[in-house]
Formats: structure tokens, sequence, C-alpha cells
């Protein structure tokens, strides 16, 4: 009677199942190894995304400066570059880089070219700091930026780079040796520009360094090609360019031009001198006699 009671509670308690406390912990684990593998995997998706923006950002920063370069390094012998000093007030550095006489600086496809004035401009963007902005100005918003009359929105303006946090424009007198921060006389150049930026995200900051090669203008080069053809017409001698002169008494030709072999001369005789009589001895000019 006590084994068949005892053998019947045991086939009972296999049967009962889990309890509640079990069920809970076993929930409790998998919850916690839910929120492991969703962590892993949240912190890998980031980790990728900061990657690809890190190298969209560094793709970004090396065209703008290869755009300053190209643009800066090409700058044509008749072209003037200038800057005044730049403005600081309110901690935010104001700069404005003056190309003239380039109308092919910073041209797009979208952007007609024969620009009178091209500005490389450092402005205040109050949602990111300080962006660079090229600003197009044609002969009537040339005239008004010179005047002083100009609007912050006339002309054709393209944003080339924003979230920059500090700027510092400087160019190098060869005259002094010296560093400089601005550069006000647009008839001279100088021979290096270096400019330094950073960014808000505590990146490591940007020097770049633009050498301006020494350039003829193109005017005066066609203005002394065309001197120097000037003086060289007839320089040779009287009578036509290139030499020359009236035709020689006795023979030649207008402009020292030799007649051809076999061609009569002016004055008699053929090229070579004249031939000795048939049958005369003795050893004629140029040649044996028979």
């Amino acid at each position: 009677m006590n084994l068949s009671t005892r053998t019947t509670a045991d086939a009972a308690a296999r049967s009962r199942g889990f309890t509640l406390l079990e069920v809970i912990l076993g929930l409790a684990l998998i919850v916690l190894l839910i929120g492991g593998i969703y962590s892993i995997a949240a912190a890998s998706l980031q980790m990728s995304n900061s990657v690809v923006e890190n190298q969209a950002n560094e793709m970004h920063l090396h065209s703008f400066v290869n755009l300053l370069r190209r643009n800066i390094e090409g700058l044509p012998g008749n072209a003037r570059l200038r800057m005044e000093a730049p403005d600081t007030a309110g901690g935010i550095y104001h700069s404005e880089l003056v190309l003239e006489e380039y109308p092919l600086a910073f041209s797009w496809s979208n952007v007609a070219a024969g620009s009178r004035i091209v500005i490389l401009a450092t402005e205040k963007d109050p949602p990111k700091g300080i962006r660079f902005r090229v600003r197009y100005l044609n002969e009537e918003d040339a005239e008004a930026y010179e005047s002083g009359s100009l609007g912050a929105d006339d002309g054709i303006g393209l944003e080339l780079l924003d979230g920059v946090r500090a700027v510092l424009w400087r160019f190098y007198d060869t005259q002094t040796e010296e560093w400089v921060k601005e550069w006000p006389n647009a008839n001279q150049r100088p021979s290096m520009i270096e400019l330094n930026f950073e960014f808000f995200d505590n990146s490591e900051p940007t020097r770049a360094v633009f050498w301006i090669p020494v350039v003829a203008d193109p005017a005066q080069i066609v203005q002394g090609a065309t001197s120097g053809g000037a003086g060289g017409i007839g320089g040779g001698g009287g009578g036509g360019p290139g030499g020359g002169g009236a035709p020689i008494p006795g023979g030649g030709l207008e402009g020292g031009r030799r007649p051809q072999p076999g061609q009569a001369r002016p004055g008699g005789g053929r090229d070579g001198g004249p031939r000795p009589p048939s049958g005369q001895g003795g050893n004629s000019r140029g040649g044996r006699g028979r």
C-alpha cells in the first residue's frame, strides 16, 4: 500500500511542470541575452555609421582643399588678389579673399563664367559656427561691392564648407620674410598663402599652404610681341622683309635671291659665271680645260 502511494506521488510530481519562479528566471535570462545581442548589434551599427561619416567628411575636406589649391595656384598673370584685415567682432572670424580679373575662378557648370570679382568669404553660420562661401559678382555687383553698398544676399553664392570653429589666413611677404594676416595691396602677390582651420568635433586642425606662381601678364606678353614684330619688319635692309634691297647692277635679283641653275641673269650669262669659248686652252674657272 505504501509503495503504491509513493509511486503515484512521484508520477504526479513529474507531470506537474515548472514552477512560477523557474519560469520567471528563465524569462529573465532570455531578456538579458536578447538585450546583450541588441547592444552589440547597435554598437556595431553605430561604429559603422561613424566610420562612413568620417570617411565622407575626410573626402569633403580633401576635395575642399584641392579646390582651393587648383584655383589659388592657377592664378593667371593678369589676376589680382587681396584681403583686408579680418573682422573678429563677436568672436567670429569674418574674412574676404578677393580675386579680381579671374573670371574662371571657382567655376561651376551651373554658374556662368565671366564674373568681375570672385570672393572666397568666411561668414557666421549660427547653427554651425563658420562657413566658407564663394560669391560671384558681375560688373554691377562689383561696383556695388567697391562702393560698400553690396547686400549680403546680392550676387550668386555657393557654400563650400560648414561646421568650422576657427579660421586663420596668413600671407608670406618675401620682402619682410614674415607671415602677415592681411594682404591689402592687390598689385603685388604673396609668394605663399596659408590656411588654418578646425572643426567642432575636436579633430586635428587642418593646415594647407598654397604656392603662388610667378606668371607673366598676358597683356604684357601680347604688347611685347606686337612691338617686337613691328620693329622687325624690314629690319634686314631696304626693299622688303627679311633683307634684300634694290636690284644689283649686272646681275642678282631683288631681295638677295639667287637665280636657279640655268636661269639667265638680268645682266647676261648663266649661273656659275661665263663659260670660255670652245677650243680655248687652259683652265677655266671651276673646271679643267680640254
